[in-house]
């Protein structure tokens, strides 16, 4: 059994959030029918420092039924207690399952989409980017003098979790909903999806 009071498992986290709306009602056609949002998130952590996270939106109607959007933003994502400090370790090797040497996930993310809504049909399609960067991933560890194929139950070294990978995440997205009266409603979403890992 651990004390998990003598390693000490905590962190402190401080939070800002701020947003900003623009939408121009100035008897000008365009400036009526567009839409400006900033979001912006500032996060303070006792042991990944302090990260400004932001948010964009820029959003169109074509006509009183259906909009376009384009946004873009970034994440910032701290290790749990437990990826870092769990502290089970192997009879072996001594690695701990917990990782305090792990770096904050970060992403990135892009869209771009349409929808449409009226009394009966609702329909919205997008397509998306998002990269992540110091991507964590929880590992078993071997003997690394020995080839895979010969790896066996004595080569256990244990797990843990690392900053693995760079991943980048690519798709797009259709839904849509019919009315067909007060009490009787149909809807259907597909979502395709294609991922790609760096180790």
């Amino acid at each position: 059994e651990y004390d998990l009071d003598s390693i000490d498992p905590s962190t402190q986290m401080a939070y800002g959030f701020a947003n900003f709306s623009l939408h121009c009602p100035s008897g000008i056609d365009f400036w009526e029918k567009v839409r400006f949002d900033v979001g912006l998130r500032f996060t303070n952590h006792n042991l990944f420092g302090s990260n400004l996270d932001y948010q964009g939106l820029f959003a169109g109607m074509f006509d009183d039924q259906t909009m376009g959007y384009i946004s873009y933003s970034s994440g910032f994502n701290a290790p749990s207690l437990y990826r870092l400090y769990e502290p089970t370790a192997h009879w072996m090797s001594g690695i701990s399952r917990g990782n305090p040497n792990l770096k904050a996930e970060t992403s990135n993310s892009a869209e771009v989409g349409v929808k449409h809504g009226s009394e009966k049909v609702d329909l919205a399609a997008a397509m998306f980017v998002t990269l992540v960067n110091n991507g964590v991933e929880y590992v078993y560890l071997w003997d690394s003098s020995k080839d895979i194929d010969s790896l066996g139950f004595g080569d256990d070294r244990g797990d843990t979790y690392i900053n693995l990978s760079r991943q980048l995440v690519r798709g797009f997205e259709v839904s849509g909903a019919y009315r067909m009266n007060e009490k009787i409603s149909v809807s259907g979403n597909v979502s395709v999806l294609f991922g790609k890992i760096d180790v």
